[in-house]
């Protein structure tokens, strides 16, 4: 599980396509290959984000993580 499980996007768009952008065309998440850096956070990276969208920021830049073992 990750905490927070949602994040904020912040990024610069043209005027003219605002009403085009939405939440569901950017993808974040998290590269495993750091598990055992950092724990227990892992940092956040883009992974797809609309056309002429500029300066994504993600907030937090990290998540904690929890293993759960079932």
């Amino acid at each position: 599980k990750l905490f927070p499980p949602t994040v904020k996007v912040r990024c610069r768009v043209a005027l003219s396509h605002y009403e085009e952008v939405q939440a569901a065309d950017f993808q974040v998440g998290v590269d495993m290959t750091h598990l055992m850096q950092n724990p227990p956070y892992l940092p956040l990276e883009l992974l797809a984000s609309p056309k002429g969208v500029k300066n994504v920021e993600i907030h937090p830049k990290q998540v904690e993580y929890l293993i759960l073992e079932r």
